[in-house]
């Protein structure tokens, strides 16, 4: 990452760092949250996890998801996920490590050197080190990087020992699992049960009575048919910690006399705006979205803006107008017309007391980007060693002063207007906020007509009296409604609109329609919160919401109540297969199987060449119970009622046709590896997992 087009973007960082920073003080000064340094987010088999340890690595988590994203913030929905991928990091690396340690398994520097710098590198090297203009792969621009990797930008080296640290713990994985895979072994008696059950085919005929045929009506349930089907398939009902909750949202919009408010007050900002001389001061004054000096080319701007922007001239001012919820006003400052991109390479001097730093003075660094200037002038092929031997940029370590392909105004204005000013080879020398750039254009697009636009924005929204009706009309039907029942009934009685959300985990962010949530789901998963709650007001980013408990699902085997509607359909079959087998127990003791379907009113379907191995049956679907019968029968042997996925069935064999003799089942036991080998790939974690006692307490915190 040049320093040119990074410096002013992390000096927004430390800004908005600060501004958390101080924000988090005061909040835990009268909150106690400040505590969770010396508190636990939780618990891995008696490893605890500090709640320090815990925010500094989703701090860094966050700082690298700016840099990457070029933005200033993360925002909160984007927060959750960060902190969740560092939850479930931190988990991963306590519980295989130790699984490490036991076996002894280790990546050593030679291993790690040669992934990175051999000639084989880890797919995460050649990723992230591949030229995405040009598709290709320098190994040697990866160790110039690595040989200076102490003189690089702290950032672009954060970011380096990340990927490190991930090709590290992908060869630990990679070994652990081949150990687990390579010991497993296949006896020549599993291999030709294999291949049996793919080769041996029966020809089979059946008669299906079909659950459906049964009329709901017919078939009347009882608590015990609901426990029977419980207690047979509990196993089944396992279940991860949740809650069901109803809500009400109360989305406060701009009443009537907001609007007048907010014209009143934009056409009075309007007025002054075509008056004003400093145009970037009042723009950061009066607009919710600051001043952009960036020259604009057409489409890039919201549709209506974008028309009137560019259809008018140098000093035009267009008049107020609401889009997407804004009221927007603009005037052209400029009109240009100047290249889409620019393509540079340059060497950086900086002194000290400028933004960048620097040891040297201001006039010892301008002597030395004289001399530069000259040589380079004199022979430009010398830029890039010169690049690396004088230049102050970091980058140029690895780029060799090389700037690439860059937008128009993406660069600080000194750089950018000499770039798109100067002709394709021109080499020039420019100060900046940062030091003396000593420039070689090297590329430029044709020139587009762009425009240089100020924009005052102000955000349309509700005046405090909207607001503080609607906290009272929430507060109000928070308080008079304090049972789910009573909720229910009122919302009907209101016509208001209910929103329903169920299996809501305990370190979910979002609810559908708030993006927020977050405090309306550490509610519902308080320990002082119980089922049929109401909630109190919660403030969601401009929405009020009350909510209730629906249900509490706690970890474990669901109990019967809880999942009572859910098997409803389930427990239904198992009293419909009822019915049907005991119609195919009237006519089992018969020899003739067309007379059992002529008796029965069904028909007999024909089924041809069923393997083991595949256990389905045309028209049918997957019918294992029918396939297992069918292999324990003799030829012209009809069956006893069988209970099948979706009818109850009888079946005749009509032909059993042998597997050929084999010479090995070499093809069988290559078969059994592989598929195991792929279970280990997606189980062995998950087992880990199941068999680890893991306390969560990170709703306690956030």
């Amino acid at each position: 990452m040049a320093i040119i087009g990074s410096i002013q973007k992390h000096s927004k960082i430390v800004i908005v760092i600060i501004g958390f920073a101080l924000l988090a003080f005061v909040v835990g000064s009268f909150t106690g949250k400040n505590k969770s340094n010396s508190s636990y987010v939780g618990e891995i088999n008696g490893d605890k996890i500090r709640g320090a340890d815990f925010n500094a690595k989703v701090e860094e988590a966050s700082e690298m998801r700016k840099q990457m994203s070029g933005r200033t913030n993360v925002p909160a929905a984007e927060s959750f996920s960060i902190r969740e991928s560092v939850w479930n990091q931190m988990v991963s690396e306590l519980i295989m490590q130790k699984q490490y340690d036991k076996l002894g398994i280790e990546v050593s520097k030679d291993e790690m050197d040669d992934m990175i710098t051999g000639k084989n590198p880890h797919q995460y090297i050649v990723q992230n080190f591949t030229d995405p203009k040009t598709g290709k792969f320098d190994p040697k621009q990866v160790k110039q990087f690595v040989d200076n990797l102490d003189k690089v930008d702290p950032a672009m080296r954060s970011r380096f020992l990340m990927i490190e640290k991930q090709i590290k713990d992908s060869r630990l994985a990679e070994k652990y699992q081949n150990l687990i895979a390579n010991a497993f072994y296949v006896p020549k008696a599993f291999a030709r049960k294999e291949y049996l059950a793919r080769n041996e085919h029966v020809s089979l005929s059946t008669i299906g009575l079909r659950y459906e045929t049964v009329p709901d009506a017919q078939v009347k349930l009882t608590d015990e048919d609901y426990q029977k089907y419980y207690d047979e398939n509990k196993n089944r009902f396992e279940q991860e910690a949740s809650r069901d909750m109803d809500y009400i949202v109360y989305d406060v919009k701009p009443s009537t006399e907001d609007m007048t408010a907010i014209n009143t007050e934009v056409q009075s900002i309007y007025t002054e705006f075509q008056t004003v001389k400093d145009i970037p001061n009042f723009v950061n004054t009066n607009s919710d979205i600051r001043y952009d000096s960036t020259w604009i080319k057409k489409g890039s701007l919201p549709a209506k803006l974008d028309t009137l922007a560019f259809s008018g001239a140098p000093g035009t001012f267009i008049s107020p107008f609401i889009e997407n919820n804004m009221y927007t006003m603009a005037k052209i400052v400029g009109v240009e017309s100047r290249p889409d991109s620019l393509k540079a390479s340059h060497i950086l001097l900086t002194f000290e007391g400028s933004q960048a730093g620097g040891k040297r003075t201001k006039e010892a660094a301008k002597k030395i980007a004289d001399s530069l200037l000259m040589a380079v002038k004199k022979d430009p092929k010398q830029l890039p060693l010169l690049a690396m031997k004088f230049s102050d940029d970091p980058s140029a370590k690895t780029n060799v002063g090389d700037m690439g392909w860059f937008a128009d105004g993406t660069m600080v204005p000194s750089f950018n207007n000499a770039c798109a000013n100067g002709k394709v080879g021109d080499i020039v020398l420019v100060e900046s906020q940062f030091g003396y750039h000593v420039i070689h254009i090297t590329g430029k697009t044709a020139p587009v007509k762009k425009i240089r636009l100020a924009i005052v924005a102000r955000k349309v929204d509700a005046g405090k009296e909207t607001y503080a009706k609607s906290y009272s009309d929430a507060s109000a039907f928070a308080g008079e409604y304090t049972t789910t029942e009573a909720f229910e009934k009122a919302i009907t009685a209101k016509g208001l609109s209910k929103r329903t959300m169920e299996r809501i985990r305990p370190n979910d962010g979002q609810l559908p329609g708030i993006e927020n949530a977050r405090e309306v789901i550490r509610w519902a998963f308080s320990k002082k919160t119980e089922q049929g709650n109401v909630s109190q007001v919660f403030d969601c980013t401009g929405k009020y919401v009350v909510a209730t408990l629906k249900m509490i699902r706690e970890k474990g085997i669901a109990p019967l109540e809880q999942i009572k509607n859910d098997i409803k359909t389930l427990v239904m079959r198992e009293k419909k297969a009822e019915v049907l087998m005991a119609k195919l127990d009237k006519v089992a003791a018969s020899k003739d199987f067309g007379q059992m379907a002529k008796t029965l009113a069904s028909k007999i379907d024909t089924i041809q060449n069923i393997t083991f191995a595949s256990p389905n049956l045309p028209f049918y679907g997957r019918e294992p119970a029918v396939v297992g019968t069918a292999f324990g029968l003799k030829k012209d042997q009809i069956s006893k009622p069988v209970k099948g996925e979706v009818a109850a069935f009888l079946i005749k064999i009509d032909e059993v046709a042998p597997a050929a003799p084999a010479v090995n089942y070499d093809n069988e036991k290559s078969v059994l590896v592989n598929n195991f080998r792929s279970r280990v790939y997606r189980e062995v974690y998950q087992t880990i997992m199941d068999k680890t006692k893991i306390v969560d307490n990170r709703t306690t915190f956030y």
